[in-house]
């Protein structure tokens, strides 16, 4: 068995995920009252897998206190899961709907009824050296295609938004949301092929980081200049090409009249907000205090 100093060194990225988890989330406080309930619960789901997956490193010798925590792990990978497809599910409408939250919740106690009321998927634990890993028992795979077919949902609807949805700044939210969540599922999928294989691992070490920047573009991206700010330096975004135009505009080789550079301003900037008012021209106008005709003679 490890010994103190080797469980820390091994337990390091789970102190250090959890701690980070805290301080986004305290940067982020005031913006926390209006994010929506399937959030919420995603965040919590995130607090509870790093807490269950930091007290693996602690109990590599007891097998039956082991075998709780393991599931518990997988419980709130399952409801991690779920929740961030609920979450993009809320981005493609913003009116809740019941029964769609109802099949989720559903969904997911299935699974959680898979992983703790029998041996079915997980037979037991087994100690890895510096911590414990699942003993994958004949249904592991039940629960491997669910939580893959739901990351690869979410990731569905998230595309969908942002070629079909009506609202920009939802086409928007779920761009970086998509970009966000990428490295979280690929470390995912990965982590459950290499597993499938018979590889012994502690997700633990190498999720820690993907939740984390999951959970920091989240929270920075709900403010709509921060969402804008993100996107730009994200290339062939809309906003990456504003930003280009307008860094021209003031530091471009020899320069341009200032009669030009605020004509070009003054357009990059009616056009975004007719692109955050779904096209409405008028409803533009009216929020940047200018007539309709005159919106249109900038644009």
């Amino acid at each position: 068995m490890p010994s103190g100093n080797d469980l820390l060194g091994y337990a390091l990225f789970s102190i250090f995920a959890l701690a980070t988890k805290i301080l986004i989330l305290w940067l982020a406080r005031r913006s926390l009252r209006s994010m929506n309930l399937w959030f919420l619960a995603f965040m919590l789901s995130l607090f509870c897998m790093n807490a269950a997956e930091l007290t693996t490193f602690f109990y590599t010798s007891d097998v039956s206190t082991s075998n709780i925590i393991i599931r518990a792990a997988y419980v709130f990978i399952i409801l991690t899961a779920t929740s961030l497809l609920g979450l993009s599910l809320s981005i493609s409408n913003a009116k809740e709907s019941t029964p769609r939250n109802v099949a989720l919740v559903a969904t997911a106690c299935g699974g959680i009824g898979l992983i703790v009321g029998s041996d079915y998927a997980i037979s037991g634990a087994q100690s890895i050296g510096y911590s414990i890993t699942r003993v994958a028992s004949q249904g592991y795979w039940i629960f491997q295609a669910q939580i893959a077919a739901t990351f690869l949902a979410a990731a569905g609807v998230l595309a969908y938004n942002i070629k079909k949805h009506e609202n920009s700044l939802n086409r928007r939210h779920s761009l970086a949301l998509l970009i966000g969540v990428t490295p979280l599922m690929f470390t995912a999928l990965l982590i459950g092929t290499l597993m499938s294989l018979g590889y012994r691992i502690n997700a633990a070490i190498f999720g820690s980081i993907s939740t984390n920047i999951f959970l920091a573009v989240l929270l920075y991206t709900h403010n709509a200049s921060r969402l804008f700010n993100f996107l730009s330096h994200i290339p062939t975004t809309e906003e990456h090409t504003a930003i280009k135009k307008l860094r021209g505009m003031l530091f471009g080789v020899g320069g341009m009249p200032l009669k030009e550079i605020r004509f070009m301003f003054e357009r990059e900037a009616a056009m975004a907000r007719v692109l955050a008012c779904n096209g409405n021209k008028s409803e533009a106008a009216r929020q940047l205090g200018i007539s309709r005709a005159t919106l249109l003679r900038k644009l």
